[in-house]
């Protein structure tokens, strides 16, 4: 979980340099004009901190990444490690909306999310060594057009029985950055029941508006078809990876709690944040510059 800048400028603490900077990639929507900003943004990165691990394995999710938009990993984790990260933040304690943090027990009736703060998820054993791996940071790398920065790190629970829904748990795009990925593993299984996240394949490829837009499930599907709507399930370890910039949602959770980590990859980092790296003592070799907002050395 990382802080919000402020980039509104009716409210106090506005920060102008980073609302020109976030704006900037906000308003360039039409798609052949995006593609070449961002790979001149891509070809400076490159020069300056090299093009990132290059590693050919990963060519089919690579393809169906560009292809698609959303792309099934092999799990993170091992079974083994996995338990290891799960009784990690099950006995952490949580943030809840506002700032308060409680164990997970004693999470009030009716609450919809609750994340856990950069430090908890930075000391969670294995779990850096996983968003680390070479072959995913060459998969980014590969997608991205250069080194990739870690610009997000989170790890967040979906509650049943809430009231209302959050802006995530609505149809959008995500317009941090020029061009973002993201890879998520479920932490806990999910099922149709349990707030599966969904992605309408090939929306990627389509423009932006200038403003951020919602979507109706029955709009997308007439401009989309029925069958570009994916609902990605799977037990507990499940990942995959996804470009932000397509439509796609977290379905509100109808009977179980869903657990999710989040890693973001970005080209540059996300303007709209308000980045406070973290310590971690003992923390094993990372690649310093694809990490630096994130962890400290």
């Amino acid at each position: 979980m990382i802080a919000y800048a402020q980039i509104n400028p009716r409210l106090p603490g506005f920060r102008l340099g980073r609302a020109l900077a976030y704006y900037a990639q906000r308003v360039v929507t039409p798609t052949p004009l995006r593609r070449a900003v961002t790979g001149g943004i891509a070809l400076v990165i490159r020069s300056r901190h090299g093009a990132g691990p290059t590693r050919p394995s990963r060519q089919r999710e690579l393809g169906e990444l560009r292809g698609r938009g959303i792309a099934m990993l092999a799990p993170l984790f091992s079974e083994e490690t996995l338990r290891s990260v799960q009784d990690y933040f099950h006995n952490a304690p949580v943030t809840l909306p506002g700032g308060r943090q409680a164990p997970l027990a004693e999470i009030p009736a009716g609450t919809r999310s609750a994340a856990y703060d950069l430090q908890t998820i930075v000391d969670c054993p294995h779990l850096l060594e996983a968003v680390n791996d070479p072959e995913l940071l060459s998969l980014a790398a590969a997608y991205l057009g250069c080194k990739p920065t870690l610009s997000s790190l989170g790890v967040r629970w979906s509650f049943p029985n809430a009231v209302g829904r959050e802006d995530v748990q609505t149809w959008h795009r995500d317009c941090d950055d020029w061009r973002t990925i993201k890879v998520f593993t479920y932490l806990t299984d999910v099922c149709p029941t349990s707030g599966p996240h969904a992605y309408v394949r090939g929306s990627h490829r389509t423009r932006a508006t200038l403003r951020n837009a919602r979507f109706t499930e029955d709009g997308l599907t007439d401009r989309f078809g029925q069958d570009s709507i994916l609902s990605v399930m799977g037990p507990s370890g499940t990942s995959f990876v996804g470009d932000m910039a397509g439509i796609h949602r977290g379905v509100v959770p109808k009977r179980e709690p869903r657990l999710i980590l989040q890693a973001q990859f970005s080209v540059l980092p996300i303007q709209c944040f308000d980045y406070n790296p973290v310590r971690r003592p003992g923390t094993p070799a990372l690649d310093a510059y694809t990490n630096r907002l994130i962890v400290r050395g």
